[in-house]
């Protein structure tokens, strides 16, 4: 099924058929999300992390889950500098091809320090996990990271979504896109993996300025 062309089509309503169908998107798994993990990652931040959510994660509402484990690993990745900061539940649209995409932004990382003035490579959305839900946060997550292609004039974009305890890191080059296998954030292994692809980020957004 294709997307309006007439009418605004907003994230939140995005299924991955829509994508295919009117962006020709297509899976690429030689695309990869970098990372290394180094000694300061394996700290005693994250073995506390672990040990005050894995019993109740499963259990959070969609805030919760923000405050107490999302918003602690962000914090601790400190993806902010001089020319570009995060932010959250920000609007962000665009026409793509035919397509008029737009919406609210969980969390990205963009240019300027006060107000987002261009979307820079990483967009995350996250939502609490959810049996049988109807929402499908990947296709979210891609609609918006075409809009970031578009504003940006970028053709490869990175971003994360998350369900309850696992992340899932994407990549979009051109109509081409990658998807990680799930990491479990309570997972000490896994929870390293994580920090260290948002050390990248953070890295991969400087060398842009």
């Amino acid at each position: 099924m294709a997307l309006f062309t007439t009418s605004v089509n907003n994230f939140s309503s995005l299924l991955m058929d829509n994508l295919v169908v009117s962006f020709g998107l297509k899976i690429n798994n030689s695309l990869v999300f970098e990372s290394k993990i180094s000694e300061e990652n394996q700290s005693q931040f994250l073995s506390q992390l672990i040990k005050e959510s894995e019993l109740e994660i499963n259990y959070w509402n969609e805030q919760e889950l923000v405050m107490k484990h999302i918003a602690p690993i962000l914090n601790f990745a400190h993806i902010k500098g001089e020319n570009y900061n995060t932010f959250a539940e920000r609007n962000l649209s665009a026409k793509v091809d035919d397509y008029l995409l737009s919406g609210t932004v969980d969390f990205m990382v963009a240019g300027g320090v006060y107000n987002p003035n261009s979307p820079y490579f990483f967009i995350q959305e996250y939502k609490r996990f959810k049996q049988g839900s109807e929402s499908d946060p990947q296709a979210q997550l891609l609609g918006e990271m075409l809009v970031a292609q578009k504003l940006n004039e970028d053709e490869l974009v990175y971003g994360a979504y998350i369900v309850g305890r696992f992340w899932y890191f994407v990549v979009l080059q051109n109509r081409e896109y990658s998807v990680s296998k799930p990491l479990d954030s309570v997972d000490l292994e896994d929870l390293g993996v994580i920090m260290a692809k948002l050390n990248w980020i953070k890295k991969y957004v400087e060398e842009k300025y």
